[in-house]
């Protein structure tokens, strides 16, 4: 009896060990699956940070051909051979790199648009290269083309960027920083290219370009503002800090001095070869610090892939151990490891769903193992936390600082999904507005009256639109909003109420003096075109709305006024 009892007892004991052989090897494939998963998280997060550094650097390979591209076209028709073997050497670099990125990470549609709007620009700059002094007017032009082909490239990086954060949020902070230097990059060229025209023609600065000179000005700072929000290492905040030094030392003063002549009297001062040698040179910081921190964002993410691969590796090399232990020492194991174990097991599953851990757990659980459980409360906080901290950021990243509102990359982005939707809830119409003579409020008053101003509209906006209405500030003293109505004398009826809103405004300087406050009004609408298109067309409305005297209201596509 004793015997059979033994040997029973050895059966149960030898299926218990079985038992608790499969389970601790379904405890080490578990905890396998989670450091693996760690590892292809981060091998995806380097491949997805590869691909947005090639597309950024694309994208700023055709901006810097904008350089040699200004001083060949303004040569008067006998460019410099250093001046053509630059051009050369920029545009095959572009094709090179265009090629590889299409090659990879364009659809086919995305690299013929590029391509396309890339030989369009170059075209145009051949042209004028060949022209001896060409007109003011055509040099505009192949700059305006260089811009578009820029623009086209950067939609595709700026898609990318968005399917990245969508698709990994951990990952958001990293990628709008690189967004915001490539976009502090790429603003900072267009600010020189703005005087190039008036240069080579020895003719004042237009309004137009005097207009984007500003506004360009007020994008440098705002994404160079947000390209400090993730600062990862003090290295990183170093060389931020430095990049900036130089460029406000050695580019931005001339930038100014150049707008200050041009404003007043003909732009003759300094050749664009000049120039463009000069600024370039004064880029060279920005480039750099846009460069080193893509790279140091990548090698980051190679070295994480590395170290977790090293630790799938250990990690599976030790399963085997604990099996194998297991298997020897079950009769200790049993009652001081299998059961905390399992308990492990489960606590590991539940912090996988997201939930809390169960606290009786604890009750019967082997003391040394309650480090492991503490370990468990401090990651789940820290997962927390982080999903805390992504929210937080892809909320700054959508408002505008200042006002509250949306800024202009939370319009495009919500602006595409509202127009999808404008066949059901009605036409879709864009109503683009302008403060008046906001620069001399600014001026006159000082800056923090102006922002008082800012802030005043942004809540006589948000006051008279409806909850589905989307109102966003996409400039310095411009604001949007983007609707659907039911025909266009409702649209019109809004934006008169808008208008009359941002009239009742009230603000006071500091001796008491009423700020006068009007807006011109430009307002669009057309159910089969883009958001582009849309902003395009209210724009022209809102420069009717100016030219007629402010402080009114213009339709795209109605007749002035007798």
């Amino acid at each position: 009896m004793r015997a059979f009892r033994s040997a029973s007892i050895g059966r149960r004991l030898w299926w218990r060990a079985i038992l608790a052989i499969l389970l601790v090897a379904a405890l080490a494939i578990l905890a396998l699956g989670q450091v693996y998963e760690a590892f292809s998280q981060a091998r995806h997060h380097a491949r997805l940070l590869r691909e947005l550094r090639v597309l950024l650097d694309v994208a700023n390979d055709i901006s810097s051909e904008r350089a040699p591209s200004n001083v060949v076209m303004t040569d008067s028709g006998h460019a410099s051979s250093a001046a053509v073997a630059w051009l050369a050497r920029g545009r095959a670099k572009t094709d090179r790199d265009l090629d590889a990125a299409s090659a990879r990470y364009l659809s086919s549609s995305q690299a013929a648009r590029v391509k396309r709007r890339l030989a369009e620009a170059r075209r145009l700059v051949d042209l004028r290269a060949r022209q001896v002094d060409p007109p003011g007017v055509d040099v505009q032009d192949s700059i305006d083309a260089m811009f578009a082909a820029y623009d086209a490239m950067h939609d595709v990086v700026a898609a990318h960027a968005a399917n990245t954060i969508t698709s990994t949020p951990s990952l958001q902070g990293a990628v709008l920083q690189a967004m915001a230097l490539a976009e502090v990059r790429d603003a900072a060229g267009r600010l020189g290219s703005c005087l190039v025209a008036s240069m080579a023609t020895h003719t004042p600065l237009s309004e137009r370009n005097l207009e984007n000179i500003d506004r360009l000005s007020e994008r440098i700072r705002v994404f160079w503002w947000q390209s400090g929000l993730d600062e990862r290492s003090a290295e990183i905040a170093r060389r931020r800090a430095e990049a900036w030094g130089a460029f406000a030392r050695d580019g931005l003063p001339l930038i100014d001095s150049l707008t200050h002549a041009g404003r007043r009297a003909r732009l003759d001062t300094m050749t664009v070869a000049d120039f463009t040698a000069r600024y370039v040179q004064a880029l060279r910081p920005l480039e750099d610090m846009r460069r080193h921190y893509l790279e140091t964002l990548v090698d980051a993410y190679v070295e994480q892939e590395r170290d977790r691969l090293v630790l799938l590796v250990v990690a599976a090399l030790l399963a085997l151990v604990v099996v194998a232990l297991v298997a020897g020492l079950m009769s200790i194991m049993h009652f001081r490891v299998l059961r905390p174990l399992l308990e492990v097991s489960e606590a590991v599953i539940t912090l996988a769903d997201e939930t809390r851990m169960p606290k009786g757990l604890r009750r019967n659980s082997a003391r040394e193992l309650q480090v492991l459980f503490d370990a468990f409360d401090i990651l789940e906080s820290r997962m927390r936390e982080r999903a805390s901290l992504a929210e937080k950021l892809k909320r700054q990243a959508q408002t505008d600082a200042l006002t509250k509102l949306f800024n202009r990359r939370a319009f495009e982005t919500f602006g595409q999904i509202k127009l999808r939707g404008a066949d059901a809830a009605g036409q879709p119409f864009l109503i683009l507005l302008d403060l008046d003579h906001f620069k001399s409020i600014n001026d006159r008053f000082g800056h923090p009256v102006g922002d008082g101003v800012l802030v005043k509209v942004a809540d006589a906006l948000a006051s008279q639109v409806r909850p589905g209405d989307l109102v966003a500030r996409i400039g310095g003293e411009e604001f949007v909003v983007l609707l659907h109505a039911a025909d266009v004398a409702a649209a019109l009826s809004l934006a008169e109420r808008l208008l009359a809103a941002i009239r009742a405004v009230a603000v006071f300087a500091a001796d008491g003096t009423a700020v006068p406050v009007t807006a011109s009004l430009g307002v669009a609408s057309g159910s089969q075109l883009s958001l582009r298109q849309l902003l395009s067309h209210a724009d022209l409305a809102l420069y009717e709305a100016k030219r007629l005297g402010r402080d009114r209201i213009r339709m795209f596509g109605l007749p002035a006024p007798a």
